[in-house]
């Protein structure tokens, strides 16, 4: 099924079987890449993604934007609990009406049938807005998280520069390989910290006032952590060209028209406004970070009952088929693969 224009999915142009081959392929050569130069330099490079993972932590901004986190969770989590449940209830808004509504702007489902038992109805409505809440969650998990991963690509090869210390790095018994994977896997450590963090903490808050411990938001941040690992290795490939600031900067921006928003309002601005026909359109769209399949994908651990799914699938074409994920590890494979290339060229003389 083609996506509406406000959430555009341009896979389609190179086709799905040939799209899945190369995500393999690609994806293939930057892991054995990765292995070999871990195996051909033992123990040095272990120590030095341990370093660049544990010097990342302690830094304050990654705090600082992990706090950020943390704090507009436990504000979304309050106004949907304390403010907005108990007015959906004097409404009478059941959990189905409310997660299909917020998906379909304006295209609330009406007349769903809701239980008739009053606690029964309770429980579905505290339900519905578990799942919204777990949606605007995973929403606040990404921003914030590829907020940090664009600082810590900006920083990977910046510090190092300016603490002159990429020249001691240089003389010891590493190959420039090993420096550029064991940079990037401790980047991807510290990733992987700030998601367990996040995560914990959400999950302790759905707790509280939701329906027990979800567990389907661990899945869902797991393959929503694809988001920020493409723009941590997509601000290091442009560092690697330019200055830091400028690779942030580019980052940043393709970070905010690469989402649902951006994409809908450039295509409503080059389908609509400027008339460019579809498919020339979306090329266009192909050559930015695939936010979309991620979160198409990631959002699908969470919608699990059929009628919600049903009317969320009216707007978007949600799917549990792992294939969708080719697009976005085909350009996270290209841009490492790149960012190696223009590693191992550079000159620090």
């Amino acid at each position: 099924m083609r996506p509406r224009d406000f959430a555009v999915d341009p896979s389609y142009l190179i086709g799905t079987e040939l799209l899945q081959w190369l995500a393999v392929i690609a994806g293939s050569a930057v892991l054995f890449l990765w292995v070999t130069t871990l195996l051909r330099n033992g123990r040095a490079g272990w120590y030095l993604t341990r370093h660049t993972c544990l010097d990342i932590l302690r830094t304050r901004l990654y705090w600082v934007i992990t706090g950020f986190a943390l704090v507009a969770s436990l504000v979304c989590v309050l106004l949907m609990f304390l403010l907005a449940y108990p007015d959906m209830q004097r409404e009478g808004i059941s959990g189905v009406e409310l997660v299909a509504g917020a998906y379909l702007m304006g295209d609330t489902p009406r007349n769903v049938p809701t239980p008739d038992d009053p606690v029964a109805a309770a429980r579905d409505l505290k339900e519905g807005v578990t799942l919204l809440t777990s949606i605007f969650l995973q929403a606040l998990y990404v921003f914030f998280g590829s907020l940090l991963a664009i600082f810590i690509g900006m920083g990977l090869l910046a510090n190092e520069l300016e603490r002159r210390s990429i020249y001691t790095l240089i003389s010891k018994p590493l190959d420039r390989m090993m420096i550029f994977f064991g940079k990037l896997g401790g980047s991807f450590l510290s990733l992987v910290v700030y998601a367990f963090v996040v995560w914990a903490f959400d999950a302790s808050l759905l707790a509280y006032f939701g329906l027990g411990v979800r567990l389907n938001i661990l899945p869902a941040f797991v393959v929503a952590a694809l988001v920020p690992m493409i723009l941590a290795s997509l601000t290091l490939a442009i560092s690697t060209r330019t200055w830091a600031l400028v690779a942030g900067f580019l980052s940043i921006v393709l970070m905010f028209t690469s989402n649902n928003v951006g994409t809908g309002i450039q295509s409503i601005i080059l389908k609509q406004m400027l008339r460019v026909p579809a498919e020339k359109a979306d090329w266009y769209f192909l050559l930015m970070p695939p936010q979309r399949p991620v979160g198409l994908y990631s959002v699908n651990f969470l919608i699990e009952d059929p009628l919600t799914r049903f009317f969320v699938s009216r707007a978007f074409p949600l799917t549990n088929d792992p294939a969708i994920l080719a697009l976005p590890v085909l350009y996270l494979s290209i841009i490492l693969l790149f960012a190696w290339w223009s590693f191992r060229k550079q000159e620090f003389n």
